[in-house]
């Protein structure tokens, strides 16, 4: 029997509790990682380095040029620039993408803008970033902070008193805390209206006027200059590299009695455009005619008043306007002109410098086989080829025979460096073998195949190699001395002549008549007479028989006044002579038996072919008397 063990599904409230677990545990981890991923805000800026010094003149064109000092800045007035300076040094573990950042407030407003912090081969360390609606200036470092060491610099930007204040003011803050660099009251002449004609300008650089680099240009016309009772007719015409915006939309015509401060709330009004008019030329030539307004009625006769035109032009590259680019306008009006000029400057900039983390490595020779006094003598190059500020270079190490180590210092570490040696003739020696080897252990050092060669990743610190060369003393040649060649005669040929075929006759068949076989009456022996000698047929040695010729056939005789004793029948009878094949000896034949021997001659052969075919013949015959028997029965 099996027991089953049942188990109850889980609750709801066990699973959302285990999904909430889960959830928090990756929120965790997805926070975590992101931490570690994202940039940070660092502390880059020493505050003890700022400087804030007065622009010449105010001029923010200037700034670039003034001397970086902390100026006395109690005549410092509204609207006008100074120069911020700072030095800056990035942590050991910053990272691409870390930022450092630093904070103006009133009286002083950055001007919009960014720039680039280089060092001294153009690389990109940073990039800063200017605003100046809100007076911060953010820095952020790109990956050079990653491969280079103690990367550090400054920067200096330009800034504008935009507010006219009674006390001083700190106005930098860095990592949240003000820098004790005061600025005095920011004194506000205002802008009093007056009789004297002028023209000016100014650059507004990008992001300052919520847009892309532009200048803007003032034109002031004192009611002294407005002589004809209909008004005054104006031709402006715009310098190279600039345009009128085609709509107007930027053209402002204000007018203020003379004396009076246009900052002041009601003093500027601005003409109302149905009561002047303006026509585009073309994009870089505005014709303006402009009312006497004492004749409007507008101002009361007598009382002086100053015309104010200002307008904004664009500029046909506003991304990318080099620094020292100068934009012209000139006025023609009544006979005169005015002109005036405005350069395109740079506003900030700043400077980086890091030292890439290098790294070297060495080789010491040792020289096997040779005498260490030779060895010592001894002097062998090796090439290391390893690229270099994007070229492929390669540099020679000269080596003592003695061991000395000698090597490169200095090469950016990630540096991968292939070191090789030709071979080097030692006298009175054979070279045998180089070999490098790996002094340090360290997986940056690789030897190649067959030990001949080796290459080096540049790591901190030194890395150390040895490189040893065998020689041997060469091997006595033996000679041996040469052999005298012998020259065989040619064997004179020998022609063999042919040999006669010789035909050897054929032998004749002879037929030996058949023997008739007697019968002898069983008689008592013959008994032969004392003193007699039974008769014998003599043994006749056959005579060799020369090749060709038939043999010849000795008779047996029986030996005259002899004859074979019988007992009571008398015999006459005479043994025939019986041929005997040349080379077989004759023999007796065996007492009581009369046997026939035939000679071995090509007689077998022929018997055997007549036999075949008759056989042959005699089944021709039978097939024939087959067919016409069967065709009779047709």
């Amino acid at each position: 029997m099996r027991l089953v063990r049942s188990v109850s599904p889980p609750s709801a409230r066990r699973l959302l509790v285990a999904a909430l677990a889960l959830a928090m545990i990756a929120a965790t981890a997805l926070l975590g990682l992101t931490s570690r991923a994202s940039a940070a805000e660092i502390s880059a800026i020493d505050p003890a380095s700022v400087t804030i010094t007065k622009c010449t003149n105010g001029d923010v064109a200037e700034c670039e040029k003034t001397q970086a000092s902390d100026s006395d800045m109690s005549d410092l007035y509204l609207w006008q620039s100074v120069r911020i300076d700072m030095d800056w040094s990035a942590p050991a573990d910053a990272k691409a993408g870390d930022t450092f950042s630093v904070q103006l407030t009133e009286p002083l407003s950055a001007y919009s803008g960014s720039f680039d912090l280089k060092d001294g081969t153009g690389a990109t360390v940073g990039t800063c970033a200017a605003s100046h609606d809100t007076g911060l200036v953010t820095c952020t470092l790109s990956d050079y902070v990653e491969t280079h060491e103690n990367v550090a610099g400054s920067l200096w930007f330009s800034a504008q008193a935009t507010t006219a204040t009674e006390t001083t003011r700190n106005p930098v803050t860095i990592n949240g805390d003000a820098v004790a660099k005061p600025v005095p009251g920011v004194i506000d002449v205002g802008d009093p209206a007056t009789q004297s004609d002028s023209k000016g300008g100014w650059v507004n650089y990008p992001g300052t006027a919520g847009g892309d680099a532009s200048v803007t240009w003032v034109v002031l016309l004192g009611s002294d200059s407005v002589t004809e009772e209909n008004g005054i007719d104006m031709v402006d015409t715009l310098g190279s590299a600039q345009n009128f915006d085609l709509d107007l939309s930027t053209l402002d015509v204000t007018y203020a009695i003379v004396g009076q401060d246009r900052t002041d709330e009601g003093v500027s009004v601005t003409l109302d455009s149905s009561r002047y008019t303006a026509v585009l030329n073309n994009d870089r030539e505005l014709a303006l005619h402009l009312p006497n307004l004492h004749t409007e009625g507008l101002v009361p006769s007598g009382t002086e008043y100053q015309y104010r035109i200002s307008y904004t032009t664009e500029l046909l590259d506003a991304q990318d306007v080099p620094a020292g680019t100068v934009f012209r306008n000139s006025a023609t009006y009544d006979g005169k002109t005015m002109s005036s000029r405005v350069e395109y400057a740079n506003i900030a900039g700043g400077s980086a410098d890091g030292t890439i983390p290098v790294g070297a490595f060495t080789v010491a020779k040792t020289v096997e086989g040779v005498p260490a006094d030779v060895a010592s003598g001894l002097s062998f190059t090796v090439l290391a080829s390893y690229e270099k500020d994007g070229q492929q270079v390669t540099e020679e190490i000269v080596l003592s025979g003695d061991g000395t180590p000698s090597g490169l210092s200095d090469i950016p570490q990630g540096t991968v460096v292939s070191l090789s040696e030709p071979q080097v003739a030692v006298e009175g020696y054979d070279f045998q073998d180089l070999e490098f080897t790996a002094v340090t252990e360290n997986d940056a050092i690789v030897i190649g195949e067959g030990g001949d060669s080796a290459t080096v990743t540049i790591t901190n610190g030194t890395l150390r190699l040895g490189l040893s060369n065998t020689y041997a003393p060469p091997v006595e040649e033996t000679t041996t001395p040469p052999v005298e060649e012998t020259t065989t005669p040619p064997v004179e040929e020998t022609t063999t002549p042919p040999v006669e075929e010789t035909t050897t006759p054929p032998v004749e068949e002879t037929t030996t008549p058949p023997v008739e076989e007697t019968t002898t009456p069983a008689t008592t022996p013959a008994t032969t007479a004392p003193g007699t000698t039974p008769a014998t047929t003599p043994a006749t040695t056959p005579a060799t028989t020369a090749p060709g010729t038939t043999p010849a056939t000795t008779p047996v005789t029986t030996a005259p006044g002899t004859s074979p004793a019988t007992s009571g029948t008398p015999s006459s009878t005479t043994q025939q002579a019986v041929p005997v094949a040349s080379g077989t000896p004759s023999s007796p034949a065996p007492q009581g038996a009369s046997v026939l021997r035939l000679p071995r001659t090509g007689a077998d052969v022929a018997i055997w072919g007549a036999i075949g075919a008759g056989m042959i013949l005699g089944g021709l015959i039978l097939v024939g008397y087959a067919r016409r028997f069967r065709d009779s029965r047709r």
